[in-house]
């Protein structure tokens, strides 16, 4: 019973790593729109400090998702790193919206 547990949590958090993936791929084709082309220095280096979070919360998604599919890593599961990985997508997220309504409205 133990093990069924623990692989619907696995399976549980592999599902929605996979589409926590899928948001940070459509954040970043938002970032890159045309209609989101800083116009300031300080929106230049904002835009490009949030494409170098989602490159690294991505490729950490990706890393998280193959400890956790295979056996041999399954000892390194920790919920506390992932759930800060969450948090941490969740915090971008409202960055990147803030920086798309900043350079709209500017």
């Amino acid at each position: 019973m133990k093990s069924s547990l623990k692989n619907n949590t696995k399976n549980a958090l592999i599902m929605r790593l996979e589409r926590n993936q899928i948001d940070l791929q459509q954040l970043e084709v938002k970032l890159n729109a045309y209609t989101c082309e800083p116009q300031t220095q300080s929106l230049f280096e904002r835009k490009e400090a949030l494409r170098d979070g989602l490159k690294k919360l991505s490729s950490s998604n990706v890393e998280i998702v193959i400890m956790l599919n295979s056996d041999e890593q399954m000892s390194k599961f920790n919920t506390e790193s992932i759930t800060q990985h969450f948090l941490e997508c969740n915090r971008l997220q409202r960055d990147i919206e803030d920086y798309l309504t900043g350079v709209r409205n500017s």
